[in-house]
């Protein structure tokens, strides 16, 4: 998946404007650390981008989170 697909997903998934907001600022606290340790930027970015896609579908059953993210990842075979 890269960054655009993750972004629309993203949108289509979530309808806190802050919560959009705290998922742009792991992406990109994400991606820092990656460039820090020699990582893949491009991994952890998006890692951190989805980490709460699930978050609004699952907020009252928090233990199952990030079940549905998984689910999601699977289903478009990423």
């Amino acid at each position: 998946m890269d960054r655009s697909a993750a972004l629309t997903l993203i949108t289509s998934w979530t309808q806190s404007p802050n919560l959009i907001k705290h998922m742009l600022a792991v992406e990109a606290a994400m991606r820092a650390l990656a460039r820090h340790f020699t990582e893949d930027e491009e991994l952890w970015g998006l890692t951190g981008l989805l980490h709460d896609l699930d978050y609004e579908k699952l907020k009252d059953t928090p233990e199952k989170h990030p079940s549905l993210v998984f689910a999601e990842l699977e289903k478009q075979a990423v």
